[in-house]
């Protein structure tokens, strides 16, 4: 959402009443998240005021969902944990399993961020039990990833192993490269960690490739610093020396933009 769009957004909202207030005090929630996130809490707590005054319980749930988004970007992870946890309760009342798959999700990210490794997997499987069911697969693909990321920091690598190829195959399924890139670059640190060198700077060099191809310079500088990393524990250090100023060069240039 432009900046255009807010401020006329704002200039509507001063005279809007009642169903066509709750609608732009959401839209503004929404478009200030990633700009302003104290702002996009504010827009918020006014539609859980509003939309439980209109029985709208919908927008109820949504509204405290956005005010978790916006608390977890300001870092009151406390906070968020509350207020989507208010919101699972509206969804179970309404019996909207979209809705909970989504609370579950927030949930879990934001034990993970505490460092809460265990509640952060038990709501993480709950909540990819219910993008199975319906079929959310860009869901499914974000749940299994993480999941694997938990499954690797508590050391069990075998299961991080399969939770990150079955988030490839199902990015493959979807010609997702973003998907495939990170999913590549994620089993190629497993098979470092299990000192499986070779097959780790495969799985690395694909990730480079497609990163590559697409601009993705977050995946593109961590596979090229792994594929330096295994390269010098392989013992060869003039190719893990060139791929270590290959993936200075890329945080310098993006440095730069």
């Amino acid at each position: 959402m432009t900046e255009n769009n807010i401020l006329s957004l704002e200039d509507k909202l001063t005279s809007a009443e009642g169903v066509a207030r709750l609608g732009i005090l959401m839209d503004l929630a929404k478009g200030y998240l990633h700009t302003y996130p104290a702002k996009t809490v504010i827009y918020a707590e006014e539609s859980v005021d509003l939309s439980k005054h209109l029985n709208d319980y919908e927008t109820h749930a949504e509204a405290l969902r956005y005010m978790g988004n916006g608390s977890v970007l300001q870092g009151e992870l406390a906070a968020a944990i509350n207020h989507f946890s208010a919101s699972l309760k509206i969804e179970y009342s309404l019996d909207n399993k979209a809705g909970i798959s989504k609370c579950f999700n927030n949930i879990a990210v934001v034990y993970s961020q505490m460092g809460n490794n265990h509640k952060a997997l038990n709501n993480y499987l709950k909540a990819l039990n219910l993008f199975e069911e319906l079929e959310n697969i860009k869901g499914i693909a974000a749940c299994i990833s993480n999941i694997g990321i938990i499954y690797k920091d508590f050391g069990e690598y075998d299961k991080a192993s399969e939770y990150y190829k079955k988030s490839l195959r199902i990015a493959e399924k979807s010609n997702n490269d973003y998907g495939i890139a990170a999913a590549n670059n994620n089993i190629g640190e497993i098979c470092s960690a299990e000192k499986k060198y070779d097959k780790a700077i495969e799985y690395f060099t694909i990730s480079k490739e497609i990163s590559t191809k697409i601009n993705n310079n977050e995946i593109t500088v961590s596979a090229t610093n792994n594929l330096g990393l295994n390269y010098m524990l392989k013992e060869q250090y003039n190719v893990s020396l060139g791929h270590f100023h290959n993936a200075f060069r890329l945080c310098d240039e993006a440095d730069q933009k």
